[in-house]
């Protein structure tokens, strides 16, 4: 599973996938990562810096115990620039 964020994010989602992940998933021990951008140009929208990911990681892993982590795509652009 994945949590695309977006700056005017909560961790609302999250919640409700770790609820799936505990009471519905077939696969046990499931994990839901945060999906980021990992830079402006990787997506249209949903960007947001490194300190404010860092800051929804640590929240969803002290509130939700099937958060597995943060996964980002399109890494290479972030270092394109």
């Amino acid at each position: 599973m994945e949590y695309f964020v977006h700056s005017s994010t909560n961790l609302t989602f999250i919640s409700s996938r770790d609820n799936w992940a505990k009471t519905t998933s077939f696969i046990k021990n499931v994990k839901v990562y945060i999906g980021a951008p990992a830079s402006p140009d990787a997506a249209g929208t949903g960007y947001v810096d490194a300190d404010t990911l860092a800051n929804y990681a640590a929240e969803a892993q002290s509130k939700y115990s099937s958060f597995g982590g943060v996964m980002m795509w399109d890494a290479d652009t972030a270092y394109s620039k």
